[in-house]
């Protein structure tokens, strides 16, 4: 059952993308800290994606789905490929980033969970807090992040019971 949208973009990557070959959850993150006054208007899958070009090493944008301001979904890798978003949990989990300032609008939760809930059929998962995680929750000591910043990790609790309504 198709619960949303997502905007194809057709990114291109330095190199090919590997084959991800399961799926055992989904890690949310953000953008992090822009300089005052950047419009996050800016932020899309084609900007994330140069932005990860840029960083040595990196094929190019490394989550699988950018939630834009709006409430727009953009394709970031295709939803077969390893992501790049997770030391250590590319290899079974997809990445969605959701770009926000403070926290994330009522415009952009609702897609978030749709997105969410299609995932979870998509792959017969059942959502609950192992399969819907903040990128901070899988990070070990030695590197530790704020990703996905404390506007959305504090609503992780909620997210996972809106997605739970919507499977």
């Amino acid at each position: 059952m198709q619960r949303i949208r997502v905007v194809e973009t057709d990114l291109q990557f330095r190199r090919p993308i590997s084959v991800r070959r399961k799926t055992t959850g989904f890690t949310l993150h953000w953008q992090g800290v822009l300089p005052l006054g950047y419009d996050l208007a800016r932020v899309d899958a084609d900007r994330i994606n140069g932005w990860h070009i840029e960083r040595p090493g990196w094929a190019g944008c490394g989550y699988h789905y950018i939630l834009l301001t709006n409430g727009t979904i953009e394709r970031g890798r295709p939803r077969w490929g390893q992501g790049a978003h997770d030391e250590g949990e590319n290899a079974e989990k997809m990445g969605i980033c959701v770009v926000y300032r403070d926290f994330p609008t009522m415009v952009q939760l609702e897609p978030l969970c749709g997105l969410l809930a299609e995932l979870h059929e998509i792959y017969h998962l059942f959502p609950e807090p192992k399969t819907i995680k903040g990128h901070k929750d899988d990070e070990p000591p030695e590197t530790p992040t704020e990703c996905p910043g404390p506007g959305l990790y504090n609503m992780l609790p909620a997210i996972r019971q809106w997605t739970k309504e919507l499977y």
